[in-house]
């Protein structure tokens, strides 16, 4: 199964560079507290998702895992978290200006 079948995928990466890919950001979940299983094609666990389905709910998972990381610990409405947030955009449009990405809307 793949939850976005209809969509190109645009990195170019091979399914191993996908794989390593995909390995980094469940790495990070974990070592945020939020383990997840390993069920990646090709593991002993796959669950029949496509590795880019499972890179795309990754890394939706470790965005929201650090905003709320954040908000808990820094105070939704504080200081610490308006830096955040600054910090935050500041790095999105560097890496969007980087990779040749247009600002979302």
């Amino acid at each position: 199964m793949n939850l976005f079948s209809a969509s190109p995928l645009t990195s170019g990466w091979t399914e191993q560079e996908w794989q390593a890919e995909t390995r980094a950001l469940r790495s990070a979940l974990a070592a945020l507290g939020t383990p997840v299983a390993e069920c990646l094609p090709g593991e002993p666990a796959a669950c029949g998702e496509s590795t880019p389905s499972h890179y795309a709910t990754y890394a939706g998972m470790l965005r929201a895992r650090a905003e709320t990381l954040a908000e808990v610990n820094l105070g939704q409405d504080s200081d610490g978290m308006r830096v955040a947030d600054r910090v935050y955009r500041e790095n999105l449009d560097g890496y969007r200006a980087k990779f040749g990405l247009a600002r979302r809307r």
